[in-house]
């Protein structure tokens, strides 16, 4: 078995959508009649990107032997932070919105208190494959773990699984004559 330090530099994305359908806004006025509830159909789309350093410690349990177990702390900067929120009137059919559509943006602007540093327990495992006696191929599955919320609002965190490819430069002396 054998430790060795390593360093990675990477992009992460956690961009996505996500919908909440049948909402209940709440109680709104009929020309006649008592009021009845606004259902709107809503779409938070956000791009969220960061860049990450991550230094930490690889791990091959086997002599000889490739597979290794990745271990580090995830340094993330935010890189994109927008969002946009988007509601569809879902009833009732008869009313609008303030500005006369049945669908709007209410928000399309920065994500508010993003934070400025993302920490995140990085671990994985993966396989060389030497090219070269230095350079490696590396199939490897890994999982990032956050510390630390998205923004000082609310519980929002952000965690992967992911799968890759990777190209490693090791320090490999030159074998002894």
């Amino acid at each position: 078995s054998a430790l060795m330090f390593s360093a990675r530099l990477g992009l992460q994305d956690y961009s996505g959508a996500f919908d909440r359908t049948n909402y209940r806004v709440g109680p709104v006025a009929q020309p006649s009649g008592p009021p009845v509830d606004m259902i709107v159909d809503q779409t938070f789309d956000n791009a969220l990107s960061y860049l990450t350093i991550t230094p930490g410690i690889l791990y091959f349990p086997m002599d000889e032997e490739q597979l290794h177990i990745d271990a580090g702390l995830g340094l993330a900067f935010p890189m994109s932070k927008e969002y946009t929120l988007r509601e569809v009137l879902v009833s009732p059919s008869n009313k609008v919105f303030a500005d006369g559509s049945t669908d709007h943006i209410i928000r399309d602007e920065e994500i508010q208190e993003i934070s400025g540093l993302r920490l995140a327990l990085e671990l994985g495992v993966g396989y060389d494959i030497p090219l070269t006696r230095n350079l490696l191929l590396t199939p490897e599955v890994a999982y990032s773990l956050p510390l630390t919320k998205v923004t000082g609002r609310g519980d929002w965190t952000a965690s992967s699984f992911a799968g890759g490819i990777g190209l490693r430069w090791a320090m490999i002396p030159e074998p002894k004559q």
